[in-house]
């Protein structure tokens, strides 16, 4: 797999950014609640996302926030 950083990305349509993410591996950065990783996962078929955010709390919300069957393609730390 591929791992995309999203920053600054020109595309046509959001067609085009489904296709350019399709089966990606994306890092979050500053995650937060997780809320773009969902998204990443449920409207762009990214393959996994590896979120990251200094606040253990926003983390711990995030990991409760994926839905069981869901879990194996999200990955949560807490980083500074």
């Amino acid at each position: 797999p591929r791992l995309v950083a999203i920053e600054n990305v020109a595309v046509s349509s959001e067609q085009s950014l489904k296709s350019f993410l399709a089966g990606a591996v994306c890092l979050d950065i500053g995650c937060k609640d997780g809320h773009v990783s969902r998204d990443l996962i449920s409207a762009y078929g990214v393959k996994r996302v590896i979120g990251i955010d200094i606040d253990s709390k926003l983390i711990t919300r995030a990991i409760r926030s994926v839905h069981a069957s869901l879990k194996s393609r999200f990955g949560y730390a807490v980083q500074d």
